[in-house]
C-alpha cells in the first residue's frame, strides 16, 4: 500500500478531493474539473466520467485536473 500512500499524499498536496470506493483501495473516485474521475491507483488508468478522455499515470491525471 506503500504506492497508494504516495499517490494519495500527490492528490492532497495539490488540494484534489478524492475518495475510495471500495474498502480494497483498488479504485478511487477523484474531482475533477467537470465531474469525477475515475481512477485505479494499481495499474494507473484513469477515465474521465461523461467524456472520452482517458490517460494513465497519477501524475497525468493532477496534469489533466489541474489544467
Amino acid at each position: 500500500m506503500e504506492h497508494n500512500n504516495q499517490i494519495e499524499q500527490l492528490l492532497k498536496n495539490n488540494t484534489i478531493i478524492y475518495k475510495y470506493a471500495t474498502e480494497t483501495k483498488v479504485h478511487m473516485i477523484v474531482e475533477g474539473n467537470v465531474g469525477y474521475i475515475d481512477f485505479w491507483p494499481t495499474t494507473g488508468k484513469w477515465i474521465e466520467r461523461g467524456t472520452k478522455i482517458e490517460g494513465f499515470g497519477a501524475r497525468t491525471l493532477v496534469k489533466h485536473i489541474l489544467a
